[in-house]
This record gives structure tokens, sequence and C-alpha cells, in this order.
């Protein structure tokens, strides 16, 4: 079974949120799991068993960064659905998802 299946790479800005500690703490209190290695990258996935999509914050210092989602084999979403409900994760993690162009 190949490991992944959708990547999907967005823009993304603050809204809410003024950085990535407040996302991480919007998103922890909506009950997700978030690691932040870095102050310029967060981590993180549902709560449901087994993780089937992972998300990774990227802040680009520019207001904003790049989200990449990355379903695993476990996630039933398709393309459109991904990107149809990160709408719903960006307002609880009080940020903005950028129209692609």
């Amino acid at each position: 079974m190949f490991p992944l299946k959708h990547v999907v790479v967005l823009k993304w800005r603050y809204s809410e949120s003024r950085n990535l500690y407040e996302v991480r703490d919007k998103l922890d209190q909506k009950h997700f799991y978030t690691v932040l290695p870095r102050s310029d990258v967060l981590v993180a996935t549902s709560i449901a068993k087994p993780a089937a999509v992972i998300f990774v914050f990227l802040d680009r210092r520019t207001g904003g960064g790049d989200l990449i989602m990355i379903q695993t084999p476990m996630g039933h979403y398709s393309h459109g659905e991904l990107l149809h409900n990160v709408r719903l994760l960006a307002r609880i993690a009080g940020i903005e998802i950028e129209r692609e162009r």
C-alpha cells in the first residue's frame, strides 16, 4: 500500500490567530494533536485513529505561509473534499486559506 493518498499545498495567512502558538492553542482546544518542532513549523492531526490527514503549517514570516495536507491511505476524502474541508480547519485555527489563482 502506498503511504500517501493525497498531498495538497495551499497558502494561508493569519486572521484571528497572530502566530503559530495561537494556531496550536486553538487546535488543541478542539482536540487536535499538535507538535511545534520549531517556532516556524506546526504539525497537527485530529484525534481520530488512525490519523488520516496530517497538517503541516509553515510560517513564512510574511503574515502567513504554506499549509501542506498529507492524507494517508486510511483517509477517505477525495482531493475535492480535502480542499472543501480545509476551510473548517482554517476557521478553527484562526487563519484564512488564500484562494488559488
